[in-house]
């Protein structure tokens, strides 16, 4: 995914909920560079909370101490220590999975990324009962995973995926085939785990009989290299290679199958699908001997939803689902089979809007469960106790700047308002359903942190944050005002202005507009920050600077008519929002029309670079910041999911890259990307510098050497850099 840098971190991490609390600050009123840096782009510490099996109690894991704290959700008071492990001579604990009874822990330590959210770590398995502890392997695994009997543990290793027997302390190598660059087993390939979040690709079944995994044959899959330079000792730079599929090249061949532990038997899963089909989520549903696998098409346009009994090794087709463009399940989220082992829900948008629908495990449609001229932004959960259960789900119901709390029974009937506040609510459920806990903010109100019951009734507030509201006022930060500008086709599109403390309409204001414009994204939201340059923008504003964000067409919240109005043709409907845009805030008396500069990351990056160059008569700065600069060169399932096969549209990859309008720039225009950007590679950067160079444009660049797409490392000099390109040009 062309990622809108780092904002996607905290709202997709399910297992648990990263609970917000203030850092202590000091320093000056106002943001100096170094603070912004060192603090304001990462303002709060976090905490790791854990649902027990029953919601009755949460476990948190003190980092300080390595101790695990267990608390009663009723009753504050009830505290004690489940584990402490401050005397095991562990390395920092960095996350941490029970057993189903809840008498066993695995302990992640020295966590190692590889991409995005693939990593490697050292797991080491603690027994409450003996407290006992053992590391799991003598190498690092990935993805250690309790099986629903806690007596056994499968990780990946190596690419190939093993189990761990607890008792006998034995371990089984399931495959062994895997190997680098060649074959994978019981994980995501680079391109999966990007586009659909498929990091750990093996499940155990509901019995602990059977193990069900992706094999990914990467073999015919042409190699993306890049080249690490090392330290001033090292002579000669690594090449880093990797198998990496661009658009409309040849995919990993992705193959399932299923592993019976009593016979140590592996046999291959068949549907009766192309080869070319991905897998994006697999399954098992209430039944033991019954999987769910929901494939879809290359071009990504028909989803099909197969029950597999792999007892009778049938395979049924219960549920398929068309589009003209794509079929949005980018993260899978909403499908829940009930206990009934009679129904599931899933999400659609076959009504213009996404929402919920109720099915019997055959494939009729029951009832839907949401209905309206708004979207489901996610279910959040399932409270099966009542003999009529709830369903959870967060919706734009109120407002597309909103996101509010709702739940709905069963049958579609006693929908509830749940968040009554104005403004934007995160939700973590129990995975029974009985508690949540919801991390609630407003333009206005900072985040607070408050745990309810299912019934929507607070028990309490976790966190409130006064102290963070103390320092907020101590660094005189400035509010959102919210403003609306219409698209050339007349909807309304909606952006936000950040403006100086002093703002007087007499005056003249450089303003720098950010946006990130990629397919199904939002960034004005009736939220506290909302943005991780959201600190950075306030530094702008205490420089004199006003700051604009806006959301183009083609983004979410709004229905697929909105969403997927720019399918086969990305950057052309948003370049003509953007240049909109910029037409309307040249028009406001306290804009200086001489300094309008656009920024932007990734997919913002492209936008930025490609508004100077075909918009060059509004915009007079951009900064475009790892931009893509040809959707030639990017991956298969995110590009193809919006704009096809190349093969087949070709005027639609061309006529809105930055390569065919390199002529055109004017205006003062950086480029800054880092080299070792596994994502969007650092070729889109060279190519674009070639392209500027042979027109004969004069611009200006910045390269972080080994930086990866996010440029972690670096984010001091990058903002100081951007800071000085708009004073100085």
């Amino acid at each position: 995914m062309i990622a809108c840098f780092m904002k996607a971190s905290l709202s997709r991490i399910r297992p648990f909920l990263y609970l917000l609390v203030c850092l202590p600050f000091s320093g000056f009123a106002q943001i100096q560079i170094e603070d912004f840096t060192s603090h304001w782009a990462f303002p709060y510490a976090r905490a790791e909370l854990k649902w027990n099996r029953d919601s009755d109690y949460y476990t948190i894991l003190d980092p300080k101490t390595q101790k695990l704290i267990q608390k009663r959700t009723q009753d504050q008071t009830e505290i004690r220590v489940l584990a402490d492990l401050s005397s095991q001579n562990l390395p920092q604990i960095q996350d941490y999975t029970f057993s189903r009874d809840q008498r066993k822990i695995l302990l992640i330590t020295q966590k190692k990324s590889i991409y995005r959210y693939s990593f490697t770590a050292k797991y080491y398995l603690y027994d409450l009962d003996s407290k006992s502890l053992e590391p799991l392997s003598s190498e690092p695994q990935s993805y250690a995973t309790f099986s629903p009997d806690g007596e056994k543990v499968a990780y990946v290793q190596n690419n190939n995926l093993f189990y761990y027997l607890i008792k006998e302390q034995k371990t089984i190598q399931i495959t062994t085939d895997g190997e680098k660059n060649k074959i994978i087993n019981g994980s995501g390939d680079w391109v999966h785990e990007e586009e659909f979040e498929l990091v750990r690709a093996f499940s155990w079944s509901p019995d602990s009989q059977y193990l069900v995994f992706h094999r990914f044959d990467e073999t015919r899959v042409k190699e993306f290299t890049m080249l690490l330079w090392g330290t001033k000792e090292q002579l000669y730079p690594q090449h880093y290679t990797f198998k990496y599929p661009k658009a409309g090249e040849e995919n990993a061949k992705v193959s399932l199958h299923l592993y019976h532990l009593p016979s140590q038997q592996t046999r291959p899963i068949v549907l009766p699908i192309s080869a070319e089909s991905y897998y994006p989520k697999v399954a098992w549903t209430k039944q033991a001997h019954i999987l769910s696998v929901r494939c879809l098409n290359r071009l990504q346009n028909t989803l099909q939803l197969f029950h597999i009994d792999i007892l009778k090794d049938s395979a049924i087709l219960v549920l398929e689902e068309r589009s003209d463009t794509y079929v949005d399940i980018t993260f899978c989220k909403e499908l829940f089979y009930l206990k009934d082992q009679k129904h599931f829900i899933i999400s659609s948008e076959r009504s213009g809007y996404k929402h919920l629908y109720l099915y019997r495990v055959n494939g009729d449609l029951v009832r839907p469960l949401t209905r309206g001229k708004w979207e489901l932004i996610d279910m959040i959960g399932v409270n099966e106790t009542p003999k009529k259960p709830w369903i959870y789900y967060l919706s734009t119901e109120k407002g597309y700047l909103e996101r509010r709390l709702y739940r709905v029974n069963i049958e579609g009937k006693r929908k509830t308002l749940l968040s009554k506040e104005k403004g934007v609510v995160r939700v973590h459920m129990s995975k029974d359903g009985k508690h949540y806990i919801e991390s609630f903010s407003s333009q206005q109100k900072p985040p607070t942190i408050r745990l309810f019951g299912s019934d929507g009734k607070k028990i309490r507030t976790l966190i409130s944050n006064e102290a963070y509201i103390k320092t907020v006022q101590t660094y005189n930060l400035v509010e959102k005002e919210f403003f609306s500008f219409p698209a050339s086709d007349g909807q309304k599109l909606h952006g936000y202005f950040f403006k100086p403390k002093n703002f007087s309409k007499k005056n003249k204001y450089p303003l720098l507009l950010y946006q990130y414009s990629g397919p199904g994204t939002q960034n004005v939201l009736n939220e506290w920050g909302g943005h991780p340059s959201y600190y950075w923008h306030q530094f702008l504003v205490q420089q004199g600077f006003v700051v604009a964000v806006v959301d183009t067409r083609g983004g979410g919240g709004r229905g697929v008519g909105f969403k997927k109005a720019t399918y086969g043709q990305m950057g052309k409907l948003e370049l003509e929002d953007l240049i909109q845009a910029g037409q309307y805030l040249r028009s406001l008396s306290f804009v200086d029309e001489n300094k309008l500069g656009i920024w932007g990351w990734s997919y913002g990056g492209y936008m930025s670079a490609l508004a100077l160059m075909a918009g060059n008569e509004i915009f007079t700065h951009a900064i475009s910041v790892a931009p893509v600069s040809s959707w030639r060169f990017y991956d298969t399932i995110y590009t193809e999911r919006y704009m096809g096969l190349p093969q087949q549209n070709p005027e639609g990859y061309d006529n809105y890259s930055p390569l065919s309008h390199v002529e055109k720039l004017k205006g003062n225009f950086l480029l800054i990307h880092g080299t070792a950007d596994d994502n969007v590679h650092f070729q889109h950067a060279l190519v674009l510098q070639a392209a500027l160079v042979q027109a004969n444009k004069p611009f200006s660049t910045q390269y972080y050497t080994n930086e990866t797409h996010s440029l972690a490392q670096s984010r001091t000099h990058l903002f100081y850099r951007i800071f000085k390109f708009l004073q100085e040009e």
